[in-house]
């Protein structure tokens, strides 16, 4: 699902993003160690350490919400995937068993996957 690529995709840029932050927290504390915290470049790395931290919790609230999207589109009524699921099934003439839930279990299922010849 194209969706779910999407997703992966940002989850490896947000990854390489922390990587990125803890490498220059890293370096900040060896630049704080050496120099105090009081100087320039301390404190221009320490602000952009914040910038970094902000990005990053930008990154994994957008992650996080199109996370509940995607897995909203798997819900039994609700998503777009079930809801083209159904289309699809109902041009087979497939009807979900009611008494199941909705679910794919029984004849409906066996008429769906039972191969034709032409």
């Amino acid at each position: 699902c194209m969706e779910l690529q999407k997703l992966q995709v940002k989850r490896a840029k947000c990854a390489e993003a922390l990587d990125e932050l803890s490498a220059l927290e890293e370096v900040t504390s060896y630049i704080a160690i050496s120099l105090g915290k009081d100087d320039p470049i301390t404190k221009n790395f320490l602000k952009e350490i914040n910038e970094k931290k902000k990005v990053v919790q930008t990154m994994e609230r957008e992650i996080n919400n199109e996370a509940k999207n995607v897995e909203k589109g798997f819900n039994k009524h609700e998503g777009p995937f079930v809801q083209g699921l159904d289309i699809a099934l109902q041009s087979f003439k497939v009807k979900r068993q009611q008494y199941f839930g909705g679910v794919f279990v029984g004849n409906h299922i066996h008429k769906a996957l039972k191969v034709f010849d032409f």
